[in-house]
């Protein structure tokens, strides 16, 4: 198992509240991405900036949101996940990153949902 493991350095903001529609965060602080793990395959282990810990298995995901997630496909690419210094969520060396909200959520689940996903 191959571990990759980066620390934000971003100073804490508190007190930025969400909308109501997602009453699990309090702050924005908690979505922060610090850690990621690759547990094999598509399957990647996170940590959040609050000490919250789960999994999102890729597997079943098509990648299909154009040019940006079409390397993801291929195992080898998509081993090259991190979360980079200063920045809040995972991502690949071509920019392509996920939301650490919807990363969140997809922990509860365990798995990436592709209805969940929202093309820019």
């Amino acid at each position: 198992m191959r571990r990759i493991s980066l620390r934000l350095s971003l100073a804490p903001q508190g007190g930025r509240r969400q909308g109501p529609w997602n009453p699990l965060y309090k702050n924005m602080e908690t979505q922060k991405v610090t850690h990621v793990y690759l547990l094999g395959g598509k399957k990647l282990g996170l940590r959040f900036f609050d000490g919250y810990e789960g999994t999102v298995d890729f597997a079943d995901w098509d990648f299909d949101f154009g040019p940006m997630s079409e390397p993801l496909r291929d195992d080898s690419y998509f081993q090259k996940v991190a979360v980079p210094d200063g920045y809040p969520t995972i991502q690949w060396p071509n920019g392509f990153d996920i939301c650490p909200d919807v990363l969140r959520e997809w922990c509860l689940t365990g798995v990436a949902e592709r209805n969940r996903m929202v093309q820019a």
